[in-house]
Parts: C-alpha cells; sequence; structure tokens
C-alpha cells in the first residue's frame, strides 16, 4: 500500500498529490483495489483494475478523471474529466478505451521552435571480428511488440484556447 504518495512527470508537467494505491497480489496476479490522486487546482484521478503475468498476460485497467488538470507544461496545460479502460492481454493486443472531455485547455505557441539535433549516421570501417558482431547484433530487427487499439472520444465543447505568435482563438 502507498499512502501520501506523489508523482511528477517534469516533460508534461504532470503532478499528482496525495496519492494512494492499493495493492494485493496473489500467485500472478496483481490487483489494483484503488488508486486515487489529487491534480494541481483539486481535480482528481481514481483507478482500479487487475493484471495476470501469466499465460497471455490480461490486463484489464481503469482511469477516472474528475476536473484533473494532466498538463501543466510551458506550451500549455489541460483540465480533463472522463475514464478510460485499458484492456487485452499484454502478450499481443491491448486497447485503450474511453472518453475524455477536455474542461478547459490553453495552448501556447513559442516565439521560437528548439533547435533541433540531426543524428549523424556512423559506418564502422574495418571493424574487429567482436565489434562487426556486435554491431550486427544491435541492427537486428527489434521483437514482436504489443499492439494497441485505440478508440478514444475527445470532447472539447469550449474553453480551448490556442495563443501565440500573434493567435488568440477559442476552439471547441
Amino acid at each position: 500500500k502507498i499512502t501520501d504518495g506523489a508523482y511528477e512527470n517534469q516533460r508534461y508537467g504532470t503532478r499528482l498529490r496525495d496519492l494512494t494505491v492499493d495493492l494485493t497480489g496473489e500467485g500472478s496476479k496483481l490487483r489494483l483495489v484503488s488508486l486515487s490522486a489529487t491534480t494541481p487546482g483539486g481535480g482528481k484521478l481514481g483507478g482500479s483494475g487487475d493484471v495476470d503475468f501469466a499465460g497471455a498476460q490480461a490486463v484489464n485497467v481503469s482511469i477516472t478523471m474528475s476536473h484533473a488538470r494532466m498538463i501543466n507544461a510551458p506550451i500549455g496545460t489541460a483540465i480533463t474529466d472522463g475514464a478510460l479502460a485499458f484492456k487485452g492481454a499484454l502478450g499481443d493486443r491491448v486497447d485503450l478505451t474511453g472518453k475524455v472531455k477536455i474542461v478547459r485547455a490553453e495552448i501556447r505557441i513559442p516565439d521560437r521552435l528548439p533547435v533541433d539535433v540531426e543524428e549523424i549516421p556512423v559506418v564502422e570501417v574495418n571493424a574487429s571480428p567482436a565489434r562487426a558482431a556486435e554491431i550486427a547484433a544491435r541492427d537486428q530487427p527489434p521483437p514482436k511488440s504489443v499492439q494497441i487499439g485505440l478508440a478514444i472520444t475527445v470532447d472539447a465543447p469550449e474553453q480551448v484556447f490556442v495563443r501565440g505568435r500573434g493567435l488568440d482563438a477559442e476552439l471547441g
């Protein structure tokens, strides 16, 4: 059990406080009995579900949001309501489904975009046999990955603002 925990994602500005997680395990199964957290401004996040790590690795997790500030970064903010479900088999295919309502969002267009660093491809010539084997192993195709299906309805009826570089618009 986790009580009075916190989670912070620096990139998106997601901050969860008063994080409480109640987990139980039995054999190969992990049950998320409950999850609750508070976001800045008093929003709420909740969840429950289970994962079975045996066989096909069945997963069934649900998340609810109520006025949850899920994005709070220099490029924008977003407050959401909604319910999402993550169901399927981790070894094959999972589906993320549900509905998200954008209660309020503000997207800020920066004055300058960040400078991209160009990657320069390197070709090693006259590599030792050990290094050549290492390079060949690195260049193997990736292992089979899980398919993720998305069926999310996003409702943004009003109060979605886009501002910056001379633009000041409300969408909805």
